[in-house]
């Protein structure tokens, strides 16, 4: 490969990108699926990361690349979520940083009153339990669990517990 200027991506989390899912000494799993791009992309100040997704039902995984530019963007802006509003709390931390007094010019009220809102409701999304944060913490859990199972002798146990995480 060196001769075209090609690179092969080594993943940064897991192994391997393949398995046969057999129980015991049967088991096989390997790196079958790759990236490979020239180095000259390197020199773009792209830095190439290739990760092996969890799988679901294929036995094969998922793999993402990933070019990352080497730049600092800052924080990330605040982002209002419509489901916020069926929540039980949501109008009354609205209301409590509303009705907060402020004295200044009508616009400066208004923006005071915003600013406190929008740092109010930052926290409590924090502290809220929804699909995406359990389906986030479930995903990373099955990644974790498909890694232990790279290195240990597979059983029907570890698959069982492997297609429960999957479900």
């Amino acid at each position: 490969m060196q001769v075209w200027d090609l690179l092969d991506i080594k993943p940064s989390s897991s192994k391997y990108s393949w398995s046969n899912k057999r129980v015991g000494p049967e088991h096989i799993v390997a790196r079958l699926d790759r990236f490979i791009i020239q180095s000259s992309y390197l020199l773009l100040g792209l830095e190439p990361r290739m990760h092996i997704l969890a799988n679901s039902i294929s036995d094969h995984k998922p793999i993402k690349l990933e070019l990352l530019a080497h730049l600092d963007l800052g924080p990330i802006p605040f982002r209002f979520s419509p489901l916020w509003v069926k929540e039980p709390d949501f109008m009354k931390i609205v209301k409590e940083c509303w009705n907060q007094p402020v004295k200044g010019s009508p616009f400066y009220i208004w923006e005071e009153n915003l600013r406190r809102v929008k740092g109010a409701l930052k926290r409590w999304a924090k502290t809220l339990s929804n699909l995406a944060t359990e389906r986030k913490t479930i995903k990373a859990t099955l990644v974790s669990h498909q890694n232990g199972m790279e290195n240990v002798t597979l059983t029907k146990d570890l698959l069982d517990q492997e297609t429960q995480l999957q479900q």
